[in-house]
């Protein structure tokens, strides 16, 4: 998959974050998944752009696939994940409610680069039951045992 976009300081900034989003669900076939995921990285996306204002220069949020699923890197021009992880939870900011939100709605969340990315994991169990038993009774229809004799 390895996709990913940069993201400049302007006003199209989050439609091109949720387009991206959106994009990425369609073509995996994680519609299930598209607002559990929309949610952590564009809050993340908010709170850093929010933040950097000025001098945030470019971000890139990139996906990919890993063992366990499905994950999504932001990675800042600053190292402004590693100073909010630590703490997020007594600072009241909105990079720190942010990663807040992230870490209730994510599996795993990780910083790497010293800082200047965060890693949101995304744990993908596969189909749903209900969805399994359907396909299985549409196959069960369509390919029903027919006696031929002749």
């Amino acid at each position: 998959m390895i996709e990913k976009i940069v993201i400049q300081n302007d006003s199209s900034a989050i439609r091109k974050v949720e387009d991206y989003i959106a994009a990425v669900c369609y073509e995996n076939h994680l519609d299930n998944y598209h607002a559990t995921i929309a949610v952590p990285v564009l809050s993340i996306v908010r709170a850093v752009v929010d933040r950097q204002t000025a001098d945030i220069g470019s971000m890139v949020l990139q996906s990919d696939y890993c063992r366990e699923g499905v994950f999504f890197n932001i990675t800042s021009s600053s190292d402004c994940f590693h100073q909010n992880v630590q703490g997020y939870e007594s600072s009241p900011t909105l990079l720190a409610d942010s990663l807040s939100l992230a870490a209730m709605l994510t599996d795993e969340m990780r910083v790497l680069d010293d800082g200047r990315t965060l890693q949101l994991i995304f744990h993908l169990r596969g189909i749903a039951s209900r969805e399994t038993e359907r396909r299985k009774n549409v196959l069960e229809r369509f390919y029903s045992t027919v006696l031929v004799e002749a």
